[in-house]
C-alpha cells in the first residue's frame, strides 16, 4: 500500500493531486483544514487542506508505452534469489509504514460509531463506490466525500450515503456533483428525528427540564425559549430553577422571569420540584432549569436521575455545544440517553463551521433535535430545527470549495 499526504489551498486541488499521482483507484482516508504561516501582521496565516490517500499498488508511470516494453518469457516469472541484505535494510522503513498504516486504521475506526449499519462499508464501500463511477462521477464523488469528511461526518456514513447512488456518469461534473448532493441531503435527512413541542398534553403541561454538561448554555436556552413562548406563542410560562450550584444561574433565570411577568421558583431538592411542578398544573409549559453534570461524574448523574424523575411530567432537554468533538458528543450521548431524554438542543451554532458530529450523533442515537441556539441574545438567538436548517448546516462550506 502507498501512503502519501497532499496539501492544498482547497478540497479540489487536493483531489486532484490525488487522482494525478496515485490514480483514480486512490482511497481518501482523511481530510483536515490547517493553517500556513503567521499572516500578514501577526494573522491567522493562510488557509489549506491537508489530504491523506492510500493505493494498493505503485501507479503506473501515465507516460510509459506498454506496447513498447519487451514481452514476458515463463523464466520472468520464476522465484529469484533472496537478497537478505536488501530486505534487512529495508527494514526500519517497512515497519515505520506499518506502524503508520496501523495508526490511520485505529483513526477510522476511532471514527465509526457502535451501529451496525454505520460499521458496514468503510473505506471499502468508498472504494467500490468510486469503482461504480468514472469521470465526471468519479470527480463528483472524490469532491463530496473530501468535504463530507472534512466537516466532520464519519466516513462509514458518508459510504452509505454514496452507496448505488445510481448516477450517469457521462454527466457534466456541475451536473453530477448537483444531483448528488440531492442524493445525500435525501437520504441523511430520511435517517433525522426532528421534534416540536407537543401542545396536545391531555388537559397537562408540558413539562422541560434542561439537562447537559456545564457550559454549555442551559441557562440562557431556558431564558429564550420562555420568551419565545411567552411573548410569541402567548402561552402561559413558568421557570423553575434547579441549579443549586450557581447562585448566578438562578438569579439570572428569575431576572428573566419578572422581565416576562411568569413565576419563577428556586428548588433545592427532588421533592421541592415535585411540588413547584403540581403548583403550576394550570401553565401550558414549565422550564427547569438543572446544574450542568459531568456524564462521568455517577455521584453527580445520580442527583440528576433524581430530578429527572421526580415527577412523571418531567421530559429532559439535552442540552449540547455544537463545538464539542465527535466524540465527546457520542459519549455525552450515551451517558444522559439513560435518563429520561425527550429531545435534544444543540447550542453555540454560531461559534462552529464543522457539523458532522451532529449528523452523525443525530443519524446514530435517533435522538429528536428540537432546537439549535445561534448566539446570546435573548430572545432572538434561538431557532426550532427544520429540514431547511440542516440542509443548509450541511453544505454552508462548500462554497468555499468548489
Amino acid at each position: 500500500m502507498k501512503i502519501k499526504r497532499y496539501e492544498a489551498r482547497d478540497i479540489n486541488a487536493a483531489v486532484q493531486m490525488v487522482k494525478s499521482e496515485l490514480g483514480p483507484e486512490a482511497i481518501i482516508l482523511s481530510t483536515k483544514r490547517l493553517r500556513k504561516g503567521n499572516g500578514l501582521l501577526g494573522g491567522a496565516g493562510k488557509s489549506m487542506v491537508e489530504v491523506v490517500a492510500a493505493i494498493d499498488y505503485e501507479p503506473r508511470d501515465p507516460m510509459v508505452n506498454t506496447a513498447s516494453l519487451p514481452e514476458k518469457r515463463s523464466a520472468d516469472y520464476l522465484p529469484r534469489p533472496i537478497n537478505n541484505q536488501l530486505i534487512n535494510s529495508q527494514l526500519p522503513e517497512v515497519s515505520a509504514l506499518r506502524a503508520e498504516v496501523a495508526g490511520l486504521k485505529r483513526m477510522i475506526q476511532t471514527a465509526v460509531g457502535p451501529r451496525p449499519e454505520m460499521r458496514r462499508g468503510g473505506q471499502a464501500g468508498l472504494s467500490a463506490v468510486t469503482a461504480q463511477a468514472s469521470g465526471p462521477l468519479n470527480q463528483a464523488v472524490d469532491t463530496l466525500t473530501a468535504y463530507l469528511e472534512s466537516i466532520g461526518l464519519e466516513s462509514a456514513l458518508v459510504c452509505s450515503l454514496l452507496e448505488g447512488a445510481g448516477l450517469d456518469g457521462r454527466a457534466d461534473p456541475a451536473e453530477s456533483s448537483a444531483r448528488l448532493r440531492d442524493i445525500i441531503t435525501g437520504r441523511l435527512l430520511d435517517q433525522i428525528v426532528l421534534g416540536r413541542w407537543d401542545e396536545e398534553k391531555a388537559n397537562r403541561p408540558c413539562v422541560w427540564a434542561f439537562i447537559g454538561p456545564t457550559g454549555v448554555g442551559k441557562t440562557t436556552t431556558c431564558a429564550k425559549l420562555a420568551a419565545h413562548f411567552a411573548l410569541k406563542e402567548k402561552k402561559r410560562v413558568a421557570l423553575i430553577s434547579a441549579d443549586n450550584y450557581r447562585i448566578a444561574a438562578s438569579e439570572q433565570l428569575k431576572t428573566y422571569a419578572h422581565i416576562l411577568g411568569v413565576p419563577f421558583t428556586a428548588v433545592f431538592k427532588d421533592l421541592d420540584l415535585s411540588r413547584a411542578i403540581n403548583r403550576n398544573q394550570d401553565k401550558d409549559i414549565i422550564l427547569i432549569d438543572t446544574a450542568g453534570r459531568s456524564p462521568h461524574h455517577e455521584e453527580h448523574m445520580q442527583e440528576m436521575a433524581r430530578y429527572i424523575y421526580a415527577h412523571p411530567a418531567i421530559e429532559g432537554q439535552l442540552v449540547v455545544s455544537a463545538t464539542t468533538q465527535n466524540a465527546v458528543i457520542e459519549d455525552i450521548l450515551a451517558k444522559y440517553l439513560a435518563l429520561s431524554v425527550k429531545g435534544c438542543i444543540f447550542s453555540k451554532i454560531d461559534e462552529s463551521r464543522f457539523y458532522g458530529p451532529i449528523f452523525n450523533q443525530a443519524v446514530r442515537f435517533k435522538v429528536p433535535i428540537f432546537y439549535f441556539t445561534t448566539g446570546q441574545r435573548v430572545p432572538e438567538d434561538i431557532e426550532a430545527a427544520t429540514r431547511k436548517r440542516l440542509i443548509h448546516l450541511l453544505w454552508s462550506e462548500l462554497r468555499e470549495e468548489v
